[in-house]
């Protein structure tokens, strides 16, 4: 640094002006004549219909009621039938392309 600015002439910050940003305001139109208010922009979102909202941090799959072992019995089930299912409609797909 001190090899492109010579100690005396190196820039420091605290000497640097300070600028303030620009103050921006939004411009709201002139009141109407009817009603003699200055027209509001857009009307703020109610979230008061979510203030209620019971929320669970419960990350069971099953129902308590439904015991584990049987629950992943069932789950495995469903997702080979699901899985065959699939084989075989793309199976029918395929063999209804090389026929048409």
């Amino acid at each position: 640094i001190n090899k492109i600015y010579p100690r005396s002439t190196h820039p420091r910050p605290s000497s640097a002006p300070t600028r303030q940003p620009p103050t921006l305001r939004a411009r709201i139109p002139p009141p109407d004549e009817e009603n003699e208010r200055p027209a509001t922009m857009s009307k703020p979102f109610d979230y008061s219909k979510w203030d209620n909202i019971e929320l669970s941090d419960d990350e069971e799959d099953c129902h308590p009621n439904i015991d584990r072992e049987s629950w992943f019995r069932m789950k495995h089930r469903s997702r080979v039938e699901r899985e065959d299912r699939e084989e075989a409609d793309k199976k029918r797909i395929k063999k209804e392309v090389r026929r048409g």
